[in-house]
């Protein structure tokens, strides 16, 4: 059994490095570090969804053929894409703009 050690930043096989481990968590919990997670979420997030796209293309391109898929896509997948994307941009910023007014005090119903 090892006698009590009456410094706790050094180990028996050497120094812990306290003060890096508190300003890396010090950075990791900040405002910085939580804007940082945000971020590198959506960007994973997007990442798959791109994979997935990118999957199901290639395999829409096998099975239909390529000229039928990028038909299908100019026609149908980019015009509902963009109407919906208008649509709930127009809404989020709505919404946004009601919670504006409602942090100021004003009464909307």
């Amino acid at each position: 059994m090892n006698p009590h050690n009456p410094n706790p930043t050094e180990m028996i096989l050497g120094t812990t490095h306290v003060r890096e481990d508190l300003l890396r968590q010090e950075a990791h919990n900040g405002r910085v570090g939580r804007v940082a997670r945000r971020v590198a979420h959506w960007v994973r997030t997007i990442a798959r969804v791109a994979f997935v796209l990118l999957v199901l293309g290639i395999l829409a391109a096998i099975v239909v053929g390529p000229g039928k898929m990028i038909d299908w896509v100019g026609s149908y997948l980019v015009p509902v894409v963009m109407v919906l994307g208008v649509s709930v941009g127009a809404f989020g910023i709505l919404m946004w703009g009601v919670i504006k007014l409602h942090k100021w005090g004003y009464k909307i119903y």
